[in-house]
Protein backbone atom coordinates (compact mmCIF):
# COMPACT_ATOMS: atom_id res chain seq x y z
CA UNK A 1 0.00 0.00 0.00
CA UNK A 2 1.61 3.26 -1.12
CA UNK A 3 0.84 6.94 -1.46
CA UNK A 4 -2.39 6.38 -3.41
CA UNK A 5 -3.97 4.44 -0.55
CA UNK A 6 -2.79 7.02 1.99
CA UNK A 7 -4.48 9.70 -0.13
CA UNK A 8 -7.61 7.59 -0.33
CA UNK A 9 -7.71 7.13 3.46
CA UNK A 10 -7.25 10.85 3.99
CA UNK A 11 -9.75 11.95 1.37
CA UNK A 12 -12.45 9.57 2.58
CA UNK A 13 -11.93 10.68 6.21
CA UNK A 14 -11.90 14.34 5.25
CA UNK A 15 -14.84 14.24 2.91
CA UNK A 16 -17.04 12.53 5.49
CA UNK A 17 -16.46 15.56 7.74
CA UNK A 18 -17.74 18.03 5.15
CA UNK A 19 -21.44 17.98 5.87
CA UNK A 20 -22.17 20.72 3.34
CA UNK A 21 -21.18 18.56 0.38
CA UNK A 22 -24.11 16.68 -1.13
CA UNK A 23 -24.17 12.97 -1.93
CA UNK A 24 -23.38 13.44 -5.62
CA UNK A 25 -20.27 15.46 -4.82
CA UNK A 26 -19.19 12.86 -2.26
CA UNK A 27 -19.27 10.21 -4.97
CA UNK A 28 -17.32 12.48 -7.31
CA UNK A 29 -14.69 13.13 -4.63
CA UNK A 30 -13.81 9.43 -4.36
CA UNK A 31 -12.70 9.37 -7.99
CA UNK A 32 -9.11 9.97 -9.11
CA UNK A 33 -7.65 13.45 -8.68
CA UNK A 34 -7.20 13.71 -12.46
CA UNK A 35 -10.95 13.40 -12.85
CA UNK A 36 -11.58 16.00 -10.14
CA UNK A 37 -9.28 18.76 -11.25
CA UNK A 38 -11.79 20.41 -13.62
CA UNK A 39 -14.85 19.65 -11.53
CA UNK A 40 -16.83 22.22 -9.58
CA UNK A 41 -16.52 20.04 -6.47
CA UNK A 42 -12.74 20.42 -6.29
CA UNK A 43 -13.03 24.20 -6.78
CA UNK A 44 -15.65 24.45 -4.06
CA UNK A 45 -13.61 22.39 -1.60
CA UNK A 46 -9.98 23.30 -2.25
CA UNK A 47 -9.70 26.59 -4.15
CA UNK A 48 -9.65 29.91 -2.29
CA UNK A 49 -9.95 33.24 -4.02
CA UNK A 50 -6.86 35.38 -3.51
CA UNK A 51 -6.72 39.06 -4.43
CA UNK A 52 -3.34 40.26 -5.65
CA UNK A 53 -2.61 43.98 -5.56
CA UNK A 54 0.31 45.26 -7.64
CA UNK A 55 1.43 48.87 -7.29
CA UNK A 56 4.26 51.21 -8.26
CA UNK A 57 5.87 54.09 -6.42
CA UNK A 58 4.48 56.36 -9.15
CA UNK A 59 0.99 55.69 -7.79
CA UNK A 60 -0.26 53.28 -10.45
CA UNK A 61 -1.91 50.10 -9.15
CA UNK A 62 -4.15 47.28 -10.27
CA UNK A 63 -5.66 44.11 -8.82
CA UNK A 64 -5.96 40.52 -10.00
CA UNK A 65 -7.65 37.44 -8.54
CA UNK A 66 -6.26 33.91 -8.58
CA UNK A 67 -7.69 30.55 -7.49
CA UNK A 68 -4.80 28.25 -6.52
CA UNK A 69 -5.27 24.65 -5.41
CA UNK A 70 -2.31 24.90 -3.04
CA UNK A 71 -0.81 27.79 -1.06
CA UNK A 72 2.97 27.64 -1.44
CA UNK A 73 4.87 29.09 1.52
CA UNK A 74 8.50 29.61 2.52
CA UNK A 75 9.43 27.98 5.80
CA UNK A 76 9.75 30.03 9.00
CA UNK A 77 9.63 29.06 12.69
CA UNK A 78 5.84 28.69 12.74
CA UNK A 79 3.10 28.27 10.17
CA UNK A 80 1.71 31.68 11.19
CA UNK A 81 5.05 33.33 10.35
CA UNK A 82 5.04 31.56 7.01
CA UNK A 83 1.48 32.72 6.33
CA UNK A 84 2.54 36.33 6.90
CA UNK A 85 4.58 36.01 3.73
CA UNK A 86 1.30 36.09 1.78
CA UNK A 87 0.27 39.58 2.90
CA UNK A 88 3.74 41.13 3.24
CA UNK A 89 4.64 43.53 0.39
CA UNK A 90 7.12 41.95 -2.01
CA UNK A 91 9.27 43.77 -4.56
CA UNK A 92 8.99 42.44 -8.12
CA UNK A 93 12.49 42.62 -9.59
CA UNK A 94 12.54 43.45 -13.27
CA UNK A 95 8.81 44.19 -13.38
CA UNK A 96 8.16 47.29 -15.49
CA UNK A 97 5.32 49.59 -14.51
CA UNK A 98 2.96 50.11 -17.48
CA UNK A 99 2.27 53.69 -16.34
CA UNK A 100 5.75 55.15 -15.77
CA UNK A 101 7.82 52.58 -17.66
CA UNK A 102 10.25 52.14 -14.77
CA UNK A 103 11.32 49.00 -12.90
CA UNK A 104 12.51 48.54 -9.35
CA UNK A 105 9.61 50.25 -7.65
CA UNK A 106 6.86 47.70 -8.30
CA UNK A 107 5.51 45.69 -5.36
CA UNK A 108 2.75 43.18 -4.73
CA UNK A 109 0.82 41.71 -1.84
CA UNK A 110 -1.84 39.01 -1.60
CA UNK A 111 -4.91 38.64 0.60
CA UNK A 112 -7.60 36.00 0.80
CA UNK A 113 -10.99 37.04 -0.54
CA UNK A 114 -12.82 33.71 -0.21
CA UNK A 115 -11.98 30.88 2.16
CA UNK A 116 -11.80 27.27 0.93
CA UNK A 117 -13.37 24.41 2.87
CA UNK A 118 -10.01 22.64 2.77
CA UNK A 119 -6.81 24.69 2.94
CA UNK A 120 -3.88 22.87 1.33
CA UNK A 121 -0.50 24.37 2.25
CA UNK A 122 2.68 23.33 0.43
CA UNK A 123 5.89 24.15 2.30
CA UNK A 124 8.85 24.99 0.08
CA UNK A 125 11.29 22.17 0.81
CA UNK A 126 13.83 22.95 -1.92
CA UNK A 127 15.68 25.87 -3.44
CA UNK A 128 17.79 26.34 -6.55
CA UNK A 129 21.51 27.10 -6.54
CA UNK A 130 24.34 27.03 -9.11
CA UNK A 131 25.01 23.42 -8.10
CA UNK A 132 21.39 22.34 -8.52
CA UNK A 133 18.39 21.72 -6.29
CA UNK A 134 19.15 22.06 -2.57
CA UNK A 135 16.77 20.52 0.00
CA UNK A 136 15.54 22.65 2.91
CA UNK A 137 15.40 20.86 6.27
CA UNK A 138 14.27 23.80 8.42
CA UNK A 139 11.93 22.75 11.21
CA UNK A 140 8.50 24.34 11.37
CA UNK A 141 5.87 24.32 14.08
CA UNK A 142 2.24 24.04 12.99
CA UNK A 143 -0.76 23.84 15.27
CA UNK A 144 -3.86 21.71 15.44
CA UNK A 145 -5.76 24.87 14.47
CA UNK A 146 -5.06 27.81 12.18
CA UNK A 147 -6.94 31.12 12.05
CA UNK A 148 -7.15 32.38 8.46
CA UNK A 149 -8.84 35.71 9.28
CA UNK A 150 -5.65 37.84 9.58
CA UNK A 151 -4.80 37.11 5.96
CA UNK A 152 -8.04 38.48 4.44
CA UNK A 153 -8.64 41.77 2.62
CA UNK A 154 -11.54 42.56 4.93
CA UNK A 155 -10.95 40.30 7.95
CA UNK A 156 -14.11 38.37 8.86
CA UNK A 157 -14.74 36.94 12.30
CA UNK A 158 -12.39 34.11 13.11
CA UNK A 159 -12.09 31.47 10.39
CA UNK A 160 -10.69 28.54 12.31
CA UNK A 161 -9.23 25.57 10.48
CA UNK A 162 -8.38 22.19 12.01
CA UNK A 163 -5.43 20.05 10.97
CA UNK A 164 -6.58 16.89 9.18
CA UNK A 165 -3.38 15.47 7.71
CA UNK A 166 0.32 16.09 7.12
CA UNK A 167 2.43 14.67 4.32
CA UNK A 168 6.12 14.27 5.18
CA UNK A 169 8.89 14.28 2.59
CA UNK A 170 12.31 12.71 3.04
CA UNK A 171 15.04 12.40 0.47
CA UNK A 172 17.59 14.54 -1.33
CA UNK A 173 16.30 16.46 -4.35
CA UNK A 174 15.19 13.73 -6.78
CA UNK A 175 17.20 10.96 -5.12
CA UNK A 176 15.53 8.39 -2.83
CA UNK A 177 12.34 10.40 -2.42
CA UNK A 178 9.90 9.01 0.12
CA UNK A 179 6.54 10.25 1.34
CA UNK A 180 4.73 9.34 4.54
CA UNK A 181 1.67 10.85 6.19
CA UNK A 182 -0.19 11.33 9.43
CA UNK A 183 -3.96 11.29 8.96
CA UNK A 184 -6.91 12.05 11.20
CA UNK A 185 -9.34 9.23 10.40
CA UNK A 186 -13.12 9.54 10.47
CA UNK A 187 -13.11 7.76 13.86
CA UNK A 188 -11.10 10.64 15.37
CA UNK A 189 -7.86 8.62 15.66
CA UNK A 190 -4.56 9.85 14.23
CA UNK A 191 -2.67 7.27 12.16
CA UNK A 192 0.81 7.27 10.66
CA UNK A 193 1.04 5.80 7.14
CA UNK A 194 4.38 4.57 5.82
CA UNK A 195 3.83 2.41 2.73
CA UNK A 196 2.08 -0.75 3.99
CA UNK A 197 2.80 0.08 7.63
CA UNK A 198 -0.02 1.94 9.41
CA UNK A 199 0.38 2.80 13.09
CA UNK A 200 -1.97 4.40 15.56
CA UNK A 201 -0.62 7.66 17.02
CA UNK A 202 -1.15 8.92 20.55
CA UNK A 203 -0.88 12.45 19.17
CA UNK A 204 0.18 13.94 15.81
CA UNK A 205 3.59 15.43 15.15
CA UNK A 206 3.34 19.23 15.16
CA UNK A 207 7.03 20.19 14.83
CA UNK A 208 9.03 18.71 11.98
CA UNK A 209 11.81 19.26 9.48
CA UNK A 210 10.07 16.93 7.01
CA UNK A 211 6.54 18.42 6.94
CA UNK A 212 5.70 19.11 3.29
CA UNK A 213 1.91 19.31 2.83
CA UNK A 214 -0.53 20.48 5.49
CA UNK A 215 -4.25 19.79 5.10
CA UNK A 216 -6.53 22.03 7.18
CA UNK A 217 -10.34 21.90 7.04
CA UNK A 218 -12.71 24.71 8.03
CA UNK A 219 -14.26 23.82 11.37
CA UNK A 220 -17.63 25.41 10.57
CA UNK A 221 -18.11 25.58 6.76
CA UNK A 222 -21.64 26.90 7.18
CA UNK A 223 -20.61 29.90 9.29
Amino acid sequence: MGLCRMQSIFLRSLILKLAEINANELNICTQSMSGLIHNNAISHIFQPTIRTRIWCLCGHSHEETIHPITISLPIHETIEKSMENITAPTTLPGHICPACGKSGGVQKSDHFQRAPIVLLICLERSSFSPVGVVPIYTKIRYGMTLNLSPYFCDPPSDLIYQLQATTFYTGHANIRNHFTAQVLSADGIWRYCNDSNIQRLIEPKLYSRDAYLLFYSLKSPSS
